[in-house]
């Protein structure tokens, strides 16, 4: 998905929130052929991050204006990341890995932005996750993303999107 999604431009500068071993990032600059710039943060010691932090604090402190790319390939739902891009008004291309892990139980945060009422999840918490996509799709529409790319096997959902602030 990332080889067929990347914005134009050379240098291409793409913040890797959830780097791991730097693999997705590395095999897309060797396909693509591309100048691509990254900066990769994760929270484990013995990765490829050139920032080992939490990367809430990263997204929440960093200028994002200078990233074509944000790379959220999280283990779960990356709202709290999500969030972060949208309150500070990121403009370029996402790229959103969605895994509903255990029960598949989704963040009360982007419940309550698909328009779910705090009465509503304390009554059935999980009854609201057996459609995430539709959660998912309600949340992105509160932020203006009304077209996206997602392929999705099982409870596994690789997501990117476009946000353009005026």
């Amino acid at each position: 998905m990332r080889l067929n999604h990347l914005p134009e431009g050379n240098p291409l500068y793409v913040l890797d929130a959830f780097c791991g071993e730097g693999l997705v990032w590395r095999e897309v600059v060797r396909r693509s052929g591309r100048d691509i710039r990254i900066l990769s943060i994760d929270h484990d010691q013995g990765t490829a991050a050139d920032i080992v932090c939490d990367n809430l604090k990263v997204l929440s402190g960093l200028n994002l204006d200078k990233y074509d790319v944000i790379d959220l390939d999280a283990y779960g739902c990356p709202f709290a990341q999500m969030q972060i891009l949208f309150n500070h008004k990121y403009n370029g291309t996402v790229f959103v890995t969605y895994i509903q892990t255990m029960y598949g139980r989704l963040p009360n945060g982007i419940l309550r932005q698909a328009g779910y009422t705090t009465a509503m999840l304390s009554k059935a918490q999980t009854l609201f996750s057996k459609r995430p996509i539709e959660v998912l799709e309600s949340y992105l529409a509160n932020h203006n993303i009304l077209s996206y790319t997602i392929k999705s096997l099982d409870r596994k959902h690789y997501l990117c999107f476009n946000v353009k602030n005026l």
